[in-house]
C-alpha cells in the first residue's frame, strides 16, 4: 500500500496520525489491531530527523484515536520539526507487536505551508546579488 508523505510545518508543535499497530498473534492466526497501548512499553520509539539527529519518543504525548483501533495521535514538538526535510518515525517491540511501524513525514518551510494549507498566498522576498 502506498501512502503520501504527509507535510508539516518547520518549527511548530504538531499532532500526527500514526498506525497501524497490529498485536502479534500465536500460530497462523491474522494479526490484530493493537488497542491501548502505551508508548513507553515500546522498546524502540524513535524520531530522526533529516540531519539524522535520532530523538526518543518515550515521552512524548500520546493517546489512541478514538474509534479506530491501532490508530494513534502522537504529540511532535517544535524541536522535533526544526529541522526541514524527511522526518521518520519507527516504532516497534518485538515483543508484543506484529510489525514494527515507519512514517514518514516531510517537514517543509513555514511560508510554503501556509500558502498551500492556509489562506495566505506565498511571500516571496527579492533575492540579494553577490
Amino acid at each position: 500500500m502506498w501512502n503520501k508523505m504527509i507535510e508539516l510545518r518547520h518549527s511548530t508543535l504538531q499532532n500526527v496520525l500514526i498506525g497501524l499497530f497490529l498485536g502479534r498473534q500465536k500460530n497462523f492466526y491474522p494479526n490484530k489491531p493493537y488497542s491501548g497501548l502505551q508508548l513507553s512499553w515500546c522498546w524502540w520509539k524513535y524520531l530522526i530527523k533529516a540531519d539524522g539527529v535520532v530523538v526518543n519518543l518515550g515521552s512524548h504525548p500520546w493517546v489512541e484515536q478514538p474509534n479506530c483501533t491501532g490508530m494513534y495521535v502522537l504529540t511532535l514538538s517544535s524541536n522535533d520539526t526544526n529541522q526541514k526535510g524527511v522526518l521518520t518515525i519507527y516504532i516497534h517491540d518485538e515483543s508484543f507487536l506484529g510489525i514494527p511501524v515507519v512514517q514518514q513525514f516531510m517537514v517543509i518551510n513555514q511560508n510554503v505551508y501556509d500558502s498551500k494549507y492556509g489562506n495566505k498566498l506565498l511571500e516571496i522576498t527579492k533575492a540579494e546579488k553577490f
